[in-house]
């Protein structure tokens, strides 16, 4: 894929458009600057984004997608964006910024649009309502304040899944073994890295946070 850039419309002079609305000569049409996120990554999700990060719409293959970048490595100057593509290390020390609880709602639609990303690479995204989908925190917010877990930590991409709301509603706060019980007997098809483990504490989250970020560089929004 590759960069947008934005170039700032040039406006006709005075006389030029007197000279056009008196004549033949039909009013030239001007092009709307582009914005930067497009669809349902507009104005919301750029809210959403947490600090030192932003928006990019990019162009290129078979369909538009919308890149969340480090802001540190970005520079906006009127239309123009002059952008250069972070390494995966950088993208992979940010990703875990991106965090959604019920103490922290700001980025909920930022969490849910990288989490039907990076689903639609899995499955076939025709058959999926991802209106209806609702975001499960595998090992649980009730867990917050208690043995090291923090906001910061069950928020994170890795401890995040999405599912229906008939099916979360169903896991509530069981242990992690019973939530994985419960979603295989429903034919919920497990990520890997929460099919494999035998348990699910903050190392298990931050590698898959890791995981997430890496396919989200490499596969999703690929520079």
């Amino acid at each position: 894929m590759s960069l947008i850039r934005l170039r700032r419309p040039s406006p006709a002079g005075k006389s030029q458009n007197r000279a056009r609305a008196q004549g033949s000569a039909k009013p030239r049409k001007h092009r709307a600057p582009l914005r930067s996120a497009r669809g349902s990554a507009s104005m919301a999700l750029r809210r959403a984004a947490p600090a030192g990060w932003r928006f990019l719409t990019t162009s290129g293959g078979r369909r538009p997608d919308t890149l969340i970048y480090p802001r540190a490595f970005t520079q906006n100057r009127g239309y123009h964006l002059r952008d250069r593509v972070p390494s995966l290390e950088e993208f992979k020390a940010l990703f875990p910024n991106i965090v959604f609880t019920d103490n922290i709602t700001k980025q909920k639609k930022l969490v849910k649009y990288v989490l039907v990303g990076l689903d639609r690479q899995q499955t076939n995204p025709a058959a999926i309502d991802y209106e209806q989908m609702t975001i499960e925190h595998v090992a649980p917010q009730s867990f917050i304040g208690q043995h090291g877990y923090d906001d910061a930590l069950i928020g994170q991409m890795g401890n995040l899944i999405l599912m229906s709301e008939e099916l979360n509603g169903k896991l509530e706060n069981k242990a992690f073994k019973d939530k994985k019980r419960i979603l295989t007997e429903s034919g919920y098809k497990l990520p890997t890295l929460i099919e494999q483990a035998t348990a699910w504490t903050g190392k298990e989250i931050k590698q898959r946070t890791e995981a997430m970020a890496e396919e989200a560089y490499n596969t999703v929004w690929k520079p």
